[in-house]
């Protein structure tokens, strides 16, 4: 009398939920997030023309004036003093500018001495600077958070859009294309 063998396993129905809830956040995490560790930003807003800005102006920066950069491609940063990846990405945004890039910067859901006291200790790099607080801008242009970062092309199109804090080859890639001379 011979028995087969058969390869065989039991389930621990009580560990069902647990590996249920695992399996879903290991799918969740690969569905929303990029090798980089970023996460995927559907925008509505990429190929859209880029909305007329509200935003409150400052004594400590120049006003947002969208008919000056009529014609010209330029960047719009969306940040707040209080957002620590907005700090990181700050030296990014410096960089843009003093390579001549024109980076708006709309502060968002900020005070404007908070703005003021990180820009005397680290520098104003925009050309152009204004306060949203009321959330106007934000709302127009779809923000899920700060920053975010639109990039503009010469017929005020948005060409491209990043939900999360700027890096040297978005910059290179999505970026300086538009300002080379």
């Amino acid at each position: 009398m011979s028995k087969t063998s058969a390869l065989s396993f039991s389930i621990n129905w009580r560990m069902m939920p647990a590996m249920l809830f695992v399996a879903f956040a290991v799918l969740l995490v690969v569905a929303t997030y990029t090798p980089k560790g970023k996460l995927f930003a559907a925008s509505t807003m990429e190929g859209k023309t880029m909305p007329a800005i509200t935003a409150m102006a400052v004594d400590f920066g120049k006003p947002v004036d969208q008919a000056a950069l009529k014609g010209k491609p330029y960047v719009v940063n969306m940040f707040a003093s209080w957002c620590t990846p907005c700090r990181e990405e700050h030296g990014i945004i410096k960089q843009m500018a003093a390579s001549g890039i024109p980076v708006v910067g709309l502060a968002w859901q900020d005070k404007p001495e908070e703005v003021e006291k990180w820009f005397s200790k680290d520098g104003n790099p925009y050309s152009m600077l204004g306060m949203d607080n009321e959330g106007k801008a934000a709302t127009d242009l779809g923000i899920t958070g700060v920053p975010e970062t639109f990039v503009v092309d010469a017929n005020g199109v948005i060409v491209f859009h990043l939900a999360g804090p700027l890096d040297e080859k978005w910059v290179r890639q999505h970026v300086a294309p538009y300002f080379k001379k």
